[in-house]
C-alpha cells in the first residue's frame, strides 16, 4: 500500500543503517507527517529506495557528497553533523524549508520511501496503464482491419511496467527472418519519471533458434512519430486520452525492408560507405552542397 504524506524537510533525520538484507542504506526518520485527510503521524522510519535519496538531497546539491559519506569510515558521524547544520539553517530561514509529498510503501512490516514529489504528482500506476492499454487494444481489434495482438515481452514490478505488444501479422524478409510491428508501453510509478509509448520492430531471426530482437528508433524519421511521453502531473483526462494514440505507433515494416535491401547489396566497405553517403545526401538538405563527405575510414570499417 502506498501512502502520500506531506512532510517538511526540517522534520526528517537521515542516517546510514543496515536493512534486513544487511546492506548499508539510508533510512529517513520522519518526525512529523500529515496525510491527505489531515491525520498526523509521528516518528516514522522508512528505508529510502529507488531514487528517493537523490530526490531528498538534490535541492541542496548534496547528492554526490552523501554518496561519498556512505563509503568512508566515520560517514555516519559526518552525516549527522551535516544534518544538524541544516537544521540550524532551517530554524532561521523558515522560507527555505522544502515541503513535499513523501510517497511511502507499507508492506505491513516495514516502511519504504518510494519517491518525493510535489503535490501535483498523480497516482497513475501500473494497474491503470495495463487496463487502459487492454481497453484501447480491444477497440483497435474491433476496427475495420481487425488486427490481433500478442504480448511479446513483459517486465513488471510493484512500481514499473514495460509491455511490448506486437501485431500478429509477421512479414518474411528473405535471409533475415520475420518482422512484426510492435509498440512498447512503459510506466514507472516512481521518481520524476513519465509514461511513454514507443514504436518498435520485433524480429524473429531465422539463423537463431528462438532468436528475438526488438529495435527502437531513437528519433523522428521522415515525419514519422516514434514516441510519445506524458508526465505524472498531467490531468486525468489527458492521461486517459493519451492511450488513444497507441494505434499511431504501430508502423509497418516497409521502410525497414527498403533500407535493409538497400544496404545488404554492398560487398565491401567502400560500397557500404558510398551507400550511407547516398542516403545522407538524399535526405539531409544542408549536406547536399558538400563536395566530399568522410563517414569512416576503411580501417575503421574493417575493425567493425
Amino acid at each position: 500500500m502506498t501512502n502520500r504524506l506531506n512532510v517538511s524537510f526540517d522534520k526528517v533525520v537521515p542516517s546510514f543503517q543496515k536493512n534486513k538484507a544487511g546492506k548499508d542504506v539510508i533510512f529517513l526518520e520522519i518526525q512529523e507527517a500529515v496525510d491527505l485527510n489531515g491525520e498526523v503521524f509521528n516518528d516514522l522510519k522508512a528505508e529510502a529506495i529507488y531514487d528517493s535519496v537523490n530526490m531528498f538531497f538534490e535541492g541542496r546539491k548534496l547528492t554526490q557528497y552523501i554518496n561519498f559519506l556512505k563509503n568512508i569510515a566515520g560517514g555516519s558521524y559526518l552525516l549527522g553533523e551535516l544534518d544538524e547544520s541544516w537544521k540550524a539553517y532551517y530554524s532561521s530561514n523558515k522560507r527555505k524549508v522544502d515541503r513535499k509529498v513523501f510517497r511511502i510503501l507499507d508492506d505491513g512490516e516495514e516502511l519504504f520511501l518510494k519517491s518525493i514529489n510535489t503535490d501535483r504528482f498523480k497516482e497513475y500506476g501500473i494497474a491503470e496503464t495495463f487496463v487502459l492499454t487492454c481497453l484501447e487494444l480491444f477497440t483497435i481489434s474491433n476496427s475495420l482491419n481487425k488486427p490481433k495482438f500478442t504480448i511479446s515481452a513483459l517486465a513488471l514490478s510493484e512500481s514499473a511496467i514495460d509491455l511490448i505488444i506486437s501485431i500478429d501479422n509477421p512479414h518474411n524478409i528473405e535471409g533475415l527472418g520475420y518482422i512484426n510491428s510492435s509498440i512498447s508501453i512503459r510506466n514507472q510509478d516512481q521518481g520524476n519519471t513519465s509514461i511513454g509509448f514507443y514504436s518498435s520492430l520485433k524480429f524473429n531471426l531465422a539463423k537463431l533458434q528462438d532468436g528475438k530482437l526488438f529495435v527502437f528508433p531513437n528519433k523522428k524519421v521522415e515525419d514519422i512519430k516514434n514516441e510519445f511521453t506524458i508526465n505524472h502531473t498531467a490531468s486525468v483526462n489527458d492521461f486517459i486520452n493519451s492511450y488513444k494514440s497507441i494505434g499511431d505507433f504501430f508502423h509497418d515494416y516497409d521502410k525497414f525492408k527498403v533500407d535493409y535491401f538497400f544496404f545488404r547489396g554492398t560487398t565491401n566497405p567502400d560500397e557500404l560507405r558510398a551507400k550511407i553517403e547516398e542516403k545522407m545526401l538524399a535526405k539531409t538538405a544542408h549536406l547536399k552542397g558538400l563536395l566530399s563527405l568522410q563517414i569512416f575510414s576503411k580501417k575503421e570499417m574493417l575493425a567493425i
